[in-house]
């Protein structure tokens, strides 16, 4: 008695076979790109945040700027700082590296490092060290806070300063052309010796590992917390 025998011929179990290996395939790829696509986005939203992080510590940094008048320059006293294209240095009542409260000479840099890319440091004096007994920047308290820049710089607005009207434009020192304006000015270098005040702000133009130019710009105290040396000047 003959029987109906019912199957896939070889032919056609290669043909399924090779189907479901496309289908597979296609499906790997897709998964694989949604990984990778969700990998690079939680890689960037870590780098973001630690990013977010850092701004947030140099914020606390400048807002407690010490701003007093601390030494004598040239017959007037004038607070600690000093800034250019590459660094800041100013005296902070909030060090990243030492207890919040206790003030701490702070320097702010960047620097070429071994590969050719920039690197923000971050670096706190002795402590114990102040203008006026001298600031020992040693390197053994710093930090990186940002590496692997492609380029980066400083710059700090001057607030306005008239001349006053006793005084003669065509005779002023080259300090003095440097001290007084109308108006705010951004320069690329700034001295509170010649200013007899700090910046009214500080800005950190970098162009990142991502090759994205960011601006960080940070405010400083106007007022001291005490009362100005100026007020004993003339007793």
């Amino acid at each position: 008695m003959n029987k109906n025998i019912c199957g896939f011929t070889l032919i056609e179990m290669i043909v399924a076979l090779s189907i479901f290996a496309a289908l597979m395939a296609t499906l790997m790829l897709g998964y694989s790109q949604g990984l990778s696509l969700w990998e690079r986005g939680r890689n960037q939203n870590s780098y973001w945040q630690s990013m977010e992080y850092r701004y947030g510590l140099l914020a606390r940094v400048f807002a407690q700027a010490q701003v007093a008048d601390y030494s004598e320059k040239q017959g007037k006293y004038v607070p600690y700082f000093q800034g250019s294209f590459t660094e800041a240095r100013l005296l902070t009542r909030a060090p990243i590296l030492d207890f919040s409260g206790r003030i701490r000479p702070v320097k702010i840099s960047f620097e070429k490092q071994e590969d050719g890319s920039l690197a923000l440091i971050y670096e706190e004096a002795g402590r114990f060290n102040d203008p006026g007994r001298g600031i020992n920047w040693n390197k053994t308290n710093r930090i990186i806070l940002i590496k692997g820049l492609q380029s980066g710089y400083f710059r700090f607005e001057a607030p306005a300063f008239p001349l006053p009207v006793e005084l003669d434009a065509n005779y002023l020192t080259s300090s003095d052309k440097l001290r007084y304006r109308e108006n705010p000015e951004w320069l690329k270098g700034y001295s509170a010796e010649v200013m007899w005040k700090v910046p009214k702000r500080i800005e950190f133009i970098f162009n990142d590992k991502l090759g994205i130019v960011q601006s960080w710009t940070f405010i400083l105290p106007s007022l001291p917390d005490a009362w100005s040396l100026d007020a004993y000047l003339d007793k």
